[in-house]
């Protein structure tokens, strides 16, 4: 009966979240704003003629979620709406592999209260009209995760699960670069179970194998296109420069107040792509050679953007971009805009406390092997962060992890209210 239960809330919640995006895209007709333009159009091309760039061959972006989107293309034809749609199918695997990790970790209770939160997170349905990475980020974290801190049991042979796994995290590694931590996680987890160092690089070791083939690949191919080896993309030296300069202040505010007649900022302006990428690593590693403390005096403000709130789908999904049509929603939006927005920042400021509480109570009353590499995440990308520029966004691809650690906090509390009830009838007979 339990079981039975526990599914029909399970298909409830990823019903409701299925609704509520796909009611977000067909109410609100955004057109692409910022770095979706660029998504969009760079996977049209590539649909339409196997090139990845806008009007040229281009590594600008990561190709990750581009290769999704121009998959999408490639069967409905080039319409937005598709893609949003693909982003619903994101957001409902989102949330499916959310309750997954949290019945695995800690119950099936942990699971669906998880996978709630994430059906009804304001900025991830917001985010759904964005063709952007995100999303995808996210999702594939936390299926990375729970694929890697299953057990050995199963039908599927432990060879077919490690590449399984490797596929998974070398797709997301050419989502976000960052998803790199994800092999340092699991490592972790690995190490712990096996008491052993050695065993956990065995582990590793073929994950970081299909890593390296995967990103190789495109390495090669951007070592053909253009005569120089570029990892990724070549918004890399870009962004590393953008926070490892004088006039840095963690995010990418800091142009107003440069001095555009030094060559560096001209430079870094209006260069194309690839001198971006050389010489942002260039200037970048000089500036940090003559301020070696930069790094971490620049902790604070790293920290500041890329944790202290969660409106980016707000803006980039509902009240900066231009709509397509008529939305009463989005005009209703537009009218309330810090009502909508303090909403969403809410939800995110009370998931994040409850992430703190379930983290704490975890720790003093569970105490399980699975916290240390689960916390490892945050620490992971906030060292990533020191390295290159942090926005509000960029936390993303943790919105699973801290859904679970808030789901810890109220199954919990709500374990001991129960449990303190019960104390005093007990002690009366």
């Amino acid at each position: 009966m339990a079981s039975t239960a526990h599914r029909s809330w399970l298909v409830a919640i990823l019903v409701l979240t299925a609704s509520l995006r796909l009611a977000w895209v067909l109410c609100v007709p955004n057109g692409q704003y910022s770095d979706s333009v660029w998504y969009s159009g760079a996977a049209a091309n590539l649909a339409s003629s196997g090139m990845y760039g806008l009007d040229g061959p281009s590594a600008w972006f990561p190709p990750g979620y581009p290769f999704f989107l121009a998959a999408i293309y490639k069967v409905a034809g080039h319409s937005e709406f598709s893609g949003k749609l693909g982003n619903v199918a994101i957001g409902v695997a989102l949330t499916g592999f959310t309750y997954l990790l949290g019945r695995l970790l800690h119950g099936e209770a942990v699971g669906l209260v998880s996978a709630a939160m994430i059906a009804v997170w304001p900025n991830l349905i917001f985010s759904t009209g964005i063709l952007g990475s995100d999303l995808l980020a996210a999702c594939g974290f936390v299926a990375a995760i729970w694929l890697g801190m299953r057990g050995a049991s199963g039908p599927v042979p432990g060879w077919a699960r490690t590449l399984l796994l490797g596929l998974v995290i070398g797709w997301m590694v050419l989502v976000r670069p960052g998803s790199l931590i994800l092999l340092a996680s699991l490592g972790l987890w690995w190490w712990i179970g096996s008491h052993s160092f050695k065993r956990a690089i065995v582990r590793v070791a073929p994950l970081v194998l299909i890593v390296g083939l995967i990103v190789g690949a495109w390495t090669v191919r951007n070592y053909v296109q253009f005569g120089e080896v570029i990892t990724i993309a070549t918004n890399g030296g870009y962004n590393f420069w953008q926070t490892n300069q004088p006039y840095a202040d963690g995010n990418d505010t800091y142009w107003p107040f440069v001095p555009m007649d030094d060559p560096e900022y001209q430079t870094m302006r209006n260069g194309d792509e690839f001198t971006k990428n050389r010489e942002g690593y260039r200037y970048a590693l000089a500036y940090l050679r003559a301020n070696p403390g930069h790094l971490l005096t620049m902790l604070p403000a790293k920290l500041f953007w890329l944790y202290h709130t969660d409106t980016s789908g707000f803006y980039e999904g509902a009240f900066y971009p231009p709509m397509e049509g008529p939305s009463p929603v989005a005009h209703w939006i537009a009218d309330h805009e810090r009502t909508v927005e303090a909403f969403t920042f809410r939800y995110y400021e009370v998931l994040m406390a409850l992430g703190v509480i379930g983290a704490a109570l975890t720790f003093v009353f569970v105490r399980p092997a699975w916290i240390w590499p689960i916390l490892a995440l945050p620490l992971l990308l906030t060292f990533f962060h020191l390295f290159f520029h942090a926005k509000d966004r960029f936390h993303m691809p943790l919105v699973g992890i801290i859904a679970l650690l808030a789901a810890m906090a109220i199954v919990e509390m709500a374990w001991l209210a129960s449990r303190s009830a019960r104390v005093p009838r007990v002690a009366s007979r």
